[in-house]
């Protein structure tokens, strides 16, 4: 596990610091949006599973139907809106 994390490491330090203009943190945040929407999106398909009972009682489904395709239009239209 230590050298895949290595390797992120070297990868990520590669390219140096995000700079404005070159669309790389718009890239970045995009990326992490989409992961954030991919797992909101397994953790409402099959909640028994990756939730617990606490946070099931929480939440309504019918809520959660507006910020999931929300979150899916921003991490899609972000980067080319933003080029920083």
């Amino acid at each position: 596990m230590k050298q895949h994390i290595d390797k992120l490491n070297r990868l990520s330090e590669s390219h140096g610091a995000l700079q404005p203009g070159k669309g790389m943190a718009s890239g970045v945040i995009a990326l992490m949006l989409a992961a954030l929407c991919f797992l909101g999106v397994l953790a409402f398909h099959f909640p028994e599973y990756l939730t617990t009972p606490a946070l099931k009682k929480s939440y309504h489904v019918d809520v959660m139907r507006v910020p999931l395709p929300h979150g899916f239009l921003k991490q899609f239209v972000f980067p080319f809106v933003w080029k920083g």
